[in-house]
């Protein structure tokens, strides 16, 4: 099985971060076929190193904790034409002890011809360093365990999705 992604990307018209999900609207690239089943996975971004004596300390249990654990998704997107509809409910984005933050790369994903497609979703024309000029709420769960979940741009322009436990 190929692995298909070249420069192909979904592009992302609108995020609703609000009512406890993350719901993205956008258009997939015209080179792909739109009537197929398409998933959005969350990849797990690797962790920075940590710079606290805490961080260092519990780091060899999130470790082992990030090889078991079983992230959130996959979640099916509603596709029409080349226009796709997905939600994200933030209860499913809940970190495992004891990992505090969590980030991942939003991706969709698609098998076609025994070629996986695979789609980074960002928002890669329009305003220019959206890293920096845009900026979505946190929404936090309340709970035995609190947490707090934002959608965020990266430099590159990629949408990613990040998760921490409150206080």
């Amino acid at each position: 099985m190929k692995t298909g992604s070249g420069h192909r990307h979904a592009e992302i018209d609108e995020v609703w971060a609000r009512d406890e999900e993350i719901k993205l609207v956008g258009v997939l690239p015209p080179s792909v076929p739109g009537d197929l089943l398409w998933r959005l996975r969350l990849a797990p971004r690797p962790p920075a190193p940590p710079v606290s004596a805490r961080g260092r300390a519990l780091r060899p249990f999130q470790s082992a904790r990030r090889t078991f654990w079983r992230g959130p998704g996959p979640f099916i997107a509603t596709v029409a034409g080349e226009r796709f509809e997905v939600a994200v409910p933030i209860g499913s984005l809940r970190l495992p002890l004891p990992i505090v933050h969590a980030c991942w790369d939003l991706r969709l994903i698609s098998e076609y011809e025994e070629e996986r497609l695979d789609l980074p979703l960002g928002r890669y024309c329009g305003v220019p360093p959206k890293a920096e000029s845009i900026t979505f709420p946190w929404q936090r769960v309340e709970g035995w365990q609190r947490f707090r979940v934002r959608p965020r741009y990266r430099p590159d322009d990629t949408l990613t999705v990040e998760s921490r436990r409150a206080r």
